[in-house]
């Protein structure tokens, strides 16, 4: 049974039965409605059929709902949800399936009915997350700021992985920008931090571009590390071998610099194949024709056949030295070298000389 009674000046309703529910019923339009329902088996839980419904902006400032289940105990109706304290802060719904999220006032965060968020600014269309990162003339703004202090040591980094919903896709298979921690000591000083850009191909994570936060270092798709004799390379660009062959094909306006088998090679918009660091002997059986000789080696389609690549190979410490000796003129000069003390012949010069001997000569017999 129930009862209904006062107790120390409060008003109670009670059912002394166990586990006995409390309702209260009311008639809506001519039906008969449960408008409260109280479970004694769980605790008192609460079901109210039509919501709640508050006329007061910081009606629910002060309340608490433990393990509360929306989708179970039903909707909680109201504008704003603030602060007691703070009236000023708090969650607004607009309407419209939006939802923003304010401080001292002001807005600060807006979710929009597709889901896409927009902070600092109301307008969330152009991206799935959009930032308002005002800045102002020769200045700069955080707009996004990773950090954290904790355990850490070389190699630990903090990334942006990007997925594009891959089926099959393992957890570390994400294209990243990562920032990678490469040592430091007790100051900022001390401290290089670096950045990586992560491709996927084929189920393959691979550091297309490194960054290096130490000797301000550039490296396209390798890990080696220069060295100028014992210290590190400061500020070189890396550049790590490709696989293909000489370019043929697919350049109209732009150029290429190709690592081939450790060798840098430069392309033109003709796909003119130029090898920029001269030692290649490929057509040279001879090989260098002394210790410090360079070459001139380039490629290209040729252009009456195109599936064909025609090549050029000159040794040019050789073509110089035989220049020199023509002229009579020093034009290498090397350090270091069994080539240091090199003479020359005076070909021209010694031709000269016995053209005007001859001349001589024959003038005395003719006089």
């Amino acid at each position: 049974m129930g009862r209904l009674g006062f107790e120390n000046g409060d008003l109670n309703i009670a059912s002394s039965q166990q586990d006995y529910d409390i309702r209260l019923k009311g008639n809506d339009g001519g039906s008969v409605i449960t408008a409260l329902h109280l479970d004694m088996s769980d605790n008192g839980k609460a079901t109210f059929s039509g919501g709640i419904v508050s006329t007061q902006p910081n009606a629910f400032g002060a309340c608490s709902f433990n393990d509360a289940d929306l989708s179970d105990v039903g909707t909680i109706f109201a504008d704003q949800y603030l602060g007691d304290a703070d009236t000023n802060t708090g969650i607004v719904l607009n309407g419209s399936d939006v939802m923003t999220l304010h401080t001292a006032g002001t807005e600060r965060l807006r979710i929009a009915a597709d889901g896409k968020v927009a902070i600092g600014q109301t307008d969330a269309g152009n991206a799935k997350l959009v930032i308002n990162g005002s800045v102002g003339a020769g200045s700069d703004t955080a707009v996004l700021d990773f950090d954290g202090y904790g355990t850490y040591g070389a190699d630990s980094s903090q990334s942006i992985n990007f997925r594009m919903g891959r089926t099959g896709q393992a957890t570390d298979q994400g294209a990243q920008i990562r920032s990678i921690f490469q040592g430091g000591g007790a100051t900022a000083g001390q401290t290089a931090i670096g950045f990586e850009f992560r491709t996927v191909s084929e189920n393959t994570v691979a550091t297309s571009v490194r960054f290096s936060g130490t000797s301000r270092r550039i490296q396209f798709n390798s890990d080696e590390i220069p060295h100028s004799n014992n210290p590190v390379t400061q500020a070189p660009i890396v550049i790590g071998p490709s696989t293909s062959n000489a370019i043929t094909s697919g350049l109209t306006n732009s150029t290429v610099l190709l690592n081939r088998s450790g060798e840098l090679y430069a392309v033109d918009s003709s796909h003119n194949n130029t090898q920029i660091t001269p030692h290649n002997w490929g057509l040279i059986s001879s090989g260098p024709s002394e210790e410090l000789a360079w070459t001139y080696y380039s490629q290209r389609p040729n252009p009456s056949n195109s599936e064909q690549i025609q090549t050029i190979n000159v040794d040019m410490a050789k073509v110089v030295r035989k220049v020199e000796d023509l002229v009579g003129e020093k034009l290498i000069y090397t350090e270091n070298s069994d080539k240091d003390g090199h003479t020359f012949q005076t070909i021209i010069s010694d031709i000269q000389t016995t053209l005007t001997n001859l001349t001589t000569r024959i003038e005395a017999l003719e006089g």
